[in-house]
């Protein structure tokens, strides 16, 4: 059995902002067609029900890992 690095409780990156969450922690929505999303936060989940772009917004890890070479 080979153990995969980055798995456990630590596991869950958030859909919209890209935070590293706990299992136990946020929120997990489930869509229609069966796919899941998983929001850190109320802020990352309207956000992205707004259909708003997280490259466009300075606090998510998007936009930082964009600009890094600016």
């Amino acid at each position: 059995m080979v153990k995969q690095k980055g798995v456990g409780l630590l596991g869950k990156h958030c859909a919209f902002c890209g935070k590293k969450e706990g299992l136990l922690e946020g929120i997990t929505v489930f869509r229609k067609d069966g796919s899941s999303q998983y929001y850190c936060s109320r802020k990352c989940r309207r956000n992205a029900e707004l259909r708003r772009k997280p490259r466009k917004l300075k606090w998510t890890r998007e936009t930082r890992a964009t600009n890094r070479g600016a």
